[in-house]
């Protein structure tokens, strides 16, 4: 058996690092570079990749159009085939919204799992994976149906449309369909430090196009100051995103917060660091429940700023995630 990593983000890569810890064995990480702007991405990554944890690493850049993307994934497919010929085969992909990794799927007869992506595998398992939906029910286009089909002819399988199973820290357990699994191991809270900061993670939101810069800002300002009047003896410190402009930085700055920049992902960077802080909040950042769920801390807040989001397919897809974050125990803040 080998088991083949697909990932493109530091999130992805730690959740690779962790199951390919626990399932041992012959290992292939393969990284997808993604565009040359996003170096920081790039440089996270990186950091956390040490060639000698795994049997090969093979660096990816499937981009283009939907037609490159299927040749090129064509291509990696039967350079799999040929290298680990006649051996079972174990896919585990990071991005499930990313049509190259859905052709990566069908190189194992096996169901394949998903990789934590953060709070998007939320959405996923609740608008989809919980109603026995998969691939097929996500990419509704007819010709990114019509490639599926195609590429699972390669490996002479029927391309069925099932969910994936997990490997999430979330606690998905009571939303997983029948068949469907989450590998992952929860373990208790721990014991940290607490220094009197309030952390706000940020977010590429404006960048991806998801607000407009400018109500991003005043969002950002109710923020700051609810944050002041509820924690007024701490320090608000705004965690900004690998992938957030330089000049929204500057702006964010004139609101008040004092901007850090971790240069890892929060998780990597709490599991070093001595002491976390006692509050932690965000709009619907990942690092929000990473944090929740891994350490003891005294106040965690999910900031929704729904009502300024420009499509209402969005709205949708994030309510899931604010509804999950709600239901575990984060305090929902509405901004009007």
């Amino acid at each position: 058996m080998v088991n083949l990593y697909f990932v493109e983000s530091p999130i992805q890569l730690s959740s690779a690092i962790k199951l390919n810890s626990e399932l041992g064995g012959k290992s292939h990480l393969f990284v997808n570079l993604g565009p040359r702007y996003r170096k920081a991405n790039y440089k996270q990554m990186q950091d956390q990749i040490f060639p000698e944890s795994w049997g090969a690493i093979t660096y990816l850049r499937p981009g283009g159009d939907y037609i490159f993307k299927f040749l090129y994934a064509i291509l990696i497919m039967v350079y799999i085939k040929f290298k680990y010929f006649f051996q079972d085969k174990k896919i585990c992909i990071g991005e499930f919204r990313n049509i190259f990794f859905a052709y990566m799927t069908f190189i194992s007869n096996e169901r394949y799992i998903l990789l934590d992506d953060g709070a998007v595998t939320v959405n996923l398992q609740l608008s989809l994976f919980k109603y026995g939906k998969g691939i097929l029910s996500y990419y509704k286009k007819r010709k990114y149906k019509f490639l599926l089909n195609l590429v699972s002819l390669f490996n002479f399988k029927y391309c069925r449309d099932l969910p994936p199973h997990l490997y999430s820290f979330f606690d998905l357990d009571v939303h997983l369909s029948d068949g469907q699994k989450n590998f992952y191991q929860k373990e208790p809270k721990k014991n940290k430090s607490l220094m009197d900061n309030v952390f706000f993670f940020g977010s590429k939101y404006s960048e991806s196009n998801l607000i407009s810069v400018n109500d991003e800002l005043l969002c950002l300002s109710e923020v700051f100051n609810f944050l002041k009047c509820k924690h007024s003896e701490m320090s608000v410190k705004y965690i900004m995103h690998r992938d957030e402009s330089e000049e929204k930085i500057e702006l964010i700055k004139d609101i008040g917060f004092d901007v850090v920049n971790l240069k890892e992902g929060s998780e990597l960077f709490f599991e070093k660091s001595e002491q976390v802080p006692k509050v932690i909040a965000g709009f619907y950042s990942t690092a929000i429940y990473s944090t929740y769920a891994i350490y003891n801390i005294e106040h965690s807040y999910s900031f929704d700023f729904s009502s300024k989001l420009v499509s209402t397919e969005i709205v949708e897809n994030i309510k899931h995630v604010y509804d999950y974050y709600d239901s575990v125990g984060i305090e929902r803040i509405i901004l009007v």
